[in-house]
């Protein structure tokens, strides 16, 4: 298994969309994974983060005031490996001490564009952007 980030804790601020009426409860109570799987699941069943907003626009959708929101968050990606649509938790580090997890999935291991936890507490929701 292919990975990148070893050893490093690393936090990235990174873009989620959704629809509008999720926003307000991810605002106040943070994400929650068991909501993971309604959009995507390619690369396991996580919440998922974008490097580009243009990517995460796409996760949108409009509300009842015509606008669109999307979350600038602070993401512990750490340590990650490839992921899969069997995932429903981020695998074990080859090597390392025993029940040890990898912090993040990613769409590929070389430059991702794409990461995906599985812990909610990795995920702080910094900024919501309300855009039309």
């Amino acid at each position: 298994m292919s990975s990148r980030g070893v050893g490093q804790t690393v936090t990235r601020e990174l873009f989620h969309g959704t629809s509008g009426d999720v926003t307000d409860n991810i605002y106040r109570n943070g994400f929650d994974r068991s909501h993971a799987g309604k959009n995507a699941t390619a690369y396991g069943k996580g919440v998922y983060f974008a490097v580009q907003a243009q990517y995460s626009h796409n996760y949108t959708s409009l509300d009842r005031n015509n606008h669109r929101c999307m979350f600038l968050s602070k993401v512990v990606t750490g340590e990650y490996c490839a992921g899969n649509s069997s995932m429903i938790t981020a695998p074990a580090i080859a090597g390392g001490q025993k029940n040890e997890l990898y912090d993040s999935v990613v769409n590929r291991v070389s430059n991702p564009t794409m990461y995906v936890v599985f812990k909610d507490a990795s995920v702080y929701p910094d900024y919501v952007l309300t855009y039309q």
